[in-house]
């Protein structure tokens, strides 16, 4: 069986398009380092801690859209998600983190 987790920086569009929600693999550190996601395949679910969260946004011009990769989303707390929140944006196969 191929393995469900991987280096978050492998993630690519259709990984996220087969599955959304990805979350750090921390109980895998002994064969891992901390930056290993592992996909998650129980949805819905009432909390994204530890998870990356990938789905297509439409940019301000209203024609292109874009994946996007949101981290840090607190669904209980929206202050700290504005405080907080991660987003990476692919643009031709590459990704640029846009940090808070």
């Amino acid at each position: 069986m191929a393995s469900l987790s991987k280096p978050v920086e492998d993630l690519n569009i259709s990984d996220l398009a087969t599955t959304p929600v990805w979350e750090y693999a921390i109980d895998e550190e002994e064969s891992h380092d901390e930056t290993w996601v592992r996909l998650v395949m129980v949805l819905p679910m009432d909390c994204l801690d530890g998870r990356l969260i990938g789905t297509q946004v439409r940019l301000n011009n209203g024609m292109m859209k874009r994946w996007a990769v949101l981290g840090n989303v607190d669904l209980k707390t929206p202050r700290s998600t504005q405080q907080f929140l991660m987003l990476w944006l692919e643009n031709d196969g590459r990704w640029f983190e846009l940090a808070r």
